[in-house]
């Protein structure tokens, strides 16, 4: 097992696309390396949010999905802190 496996096994991430083939291979991607993934349209994607341990998602895509996506992590993630959540954001370019 590679190094970057062994960093990611067991690490739940969701990957936020609205363009299905860059979700399959972020997917296929991610899942090789170690990491649990559910991948999902920013319209669909605020309960596994809440499971992830990182989310990636593709802001430039569709900006007011994702943008209303990251109003209400940010609205629930407000109320899940004193439940020790701390959601970790991060996204990619086209």
């Amino acid at each position: 097992m590679n190094e970057l496996a062994a960093e990611l096994r067991g690490i739940h991430v969701l990957v936020i696309d609205d363009d299905q083939y860059a979700r399959h291979f972020l997917r296929s991607v991610l899942e090789v390396s170690g990491a649990l993934v559910t991948a999902a349209r920013a319209d669909d994607a605020i309960r596994a949010a809440l499971i992830a341990d990182v989310i990636v998602c593709d802001l430039a895509s569709a900006e007011a999905a994702a943008d209303e996506f990251l109003e209400r992590l940010r609205h629930t993630c407000t109320s899940a802190r004193d439940a020790g959540y701390r959601p970790s954001l991060s996204s990619r370019s086209a």
